[in-house]
């Protein structure tokens, strides 16, 4: 999504601390302003927690996006 014409802003972030919800809320509130100025479109892709489908149990759920998910999709603003 990040190479396609009219990209504004594009950005990953994730539920699984505290920290990263602040940090996703402020991306989502940017891609509406982006959205908003019609400079282009903005997309932030948000990694979620589904302990049933990755076989862990709940309570472990936040570990594993931390350390399996985030490393194979990173973080961050890839467009900004």
């Amino acid at each position: 999504m990040a190479r396609l014409d009219g990209a504004a802003y594009v950005a990953r972030g994730a539920v699984s601390t505290a920290g990263a919800v602040a940090q996703t809320k402020r991306m989502l509130r940017r891609a509406f302003e982006v959205q908003l100025a019609g400079t282009g479109f903005g997309l932030v892709e948000i990694l979620t927690m589904c302990p049933t489908g990755w076989f862990v149990p709940a309570g472990e759920g936040p570990g594993y996006l931390s350390s399996s998910m985030e490393r194979t999709y990173p973080l961050g603003e890839l467009v900004t």
